[in-house]
């Protein structure tokens, strides 16, 4: 197959399932911080809660005191990560101006050619540390952060096939 041309414009779901893939296969531990934090609170609740002395008992309050803030740290860790990782791209969007904007590929066995309003870029497959894919994206990376996203939706199943396979002959597949 020749070269695949496409002129796309990304949106914020877009974005958003490229971070959740790159969050879940380089970053898992980052990407469940903060329902770590609150299991570990929520543990530290359970321990307040045995070692906390009888209601009548002298300290009982500061006892009392230490288990709700702990109970209530652990529930507002778990909303804040579920707002935080849901709402990402969201307030990402709101900080690039590549969203809603028009960019041109243009893929080959060599590399990718990307052009937009402001310039153009020629970009070797061998620029690209390591790839990221699956059913719904590809994502290459230049460097342990800094990657470049394609989603599924705007190649047809063959293109998509296609370009896995110049990715997958050219640039190391993180599984």
């Amino acid at each position: 197959m020749g070269n695949i041309t496409k002129t796309v414009s990304y949106t914020v779901p877009d974005l958003q399932m490229a971070y959740d893939l790159h969050w879940s296969k380089k970053q898992p531990i980052r990407k469940n911080l903060f329902l770590i934090m609150a299991v570990v609170t929520f543990l530290l609740w359970l321990f307040a809660d045995y070692a906390a002395p009888a209601p009548a008992a002298p300290g009982y309050r500061i006892w009392f005191a230490l288990k709700f803030f702990f109970l209530l740290y652990s529930i507002l860790l778990v909303f804040f990560h579920m707002w935080w990782y849901r709402t990402y791209a969201k307030r990402m969007a709101k900080k690039t101006s590549s969203i809603g904007k028009e960019f041109t590929f243009t893929f080959s066995p060599a590399g990718v050619k990307t052009a937009n309003d402001t310039g153009s870029t020629d970009t070797l497959w061998s620029v690209y540390r390591e790839a990221i894919i699956n059913d719904q994206i590809i994502l290459l990376y230049r460097n342990e952060i800094l990657f470049n996203y394609y989603p599924r939706r705007f190649f047809t199943w063959e293109e998509y096939q296609t370009i896995k396979g110049w990715v997958k002959e050219s640039v190391k597949v993180v599984e």
